[in-house]
């Protein structure tokens, strides 16, 4: 290990320690990684956007806001009935959401973290095989993810 600044730089990621804090390098894998929620986490170049991708779904997703900005689901196999949010969201950060149901449609529900604009809905269910697109931005002052765009005819 090299220390540069508050940045640990590791040969292999296999040399991360089981424990950590703040950001680490493994030089194997020519990345950085961030300690979150109690494991090392690839920090993405600036601009990528973060992925969490689910086959089937939760009835109860957690999406961590400090590490996702796109959570797609695909083959969803049961309704939604709450999303709760972990995570420190910043504000006017942008959420996303993908769902493709499993070839029958499934209600959406989404919790308290959200809320619709006056000229945005929630998505409250899936058209049967399309794909449905979802988007919102935090707004610190009402503490939630207010909706910004919605595909409810699914492409």
């Amino acid at each position: 290990m090299f220390s540069a600044g508050s940045v640990c730089i590791y040969e292999t990621f296999s040399q991360l320690p089981a424990v950590g804090s703040g950001l680490g390098f493994a030089q194997d894998t020519n990345q950085f990684y961030q300690w979150v929620s109690g494991a090392w986490a690839a920090v993405p170049p600036v601009g990528a956007t973060r992925v969490v991708s689910s086959v089937g779904g939760s009835a109860t997703p957690t999406i961590n806001v400090s590490t996702t900005d796109l959570y797609e689901v695909t083959a969803l196999a049961q309704a939604i009935t709450g999303v709760t949010v972990t995570g420190t969201p910043t504000d006017g950060q942008v959420l996303k959401f993908r769902f493709k149901d499993n070839a029958v449609a499934k209600a959406i529900t989404y919790g308290a973290s959200f809320t619709a604009s006056g000229a945005t809905a929630l998505l409250t269910t899936t058209i049967a095989s399309k794909t449905h697109m979802q988007n919102f931005q935090y707004d610190s002052t009402l503490a939630k993810f207010v909706a910004t765009y919605v595909d409810v005819a699914g492409y």
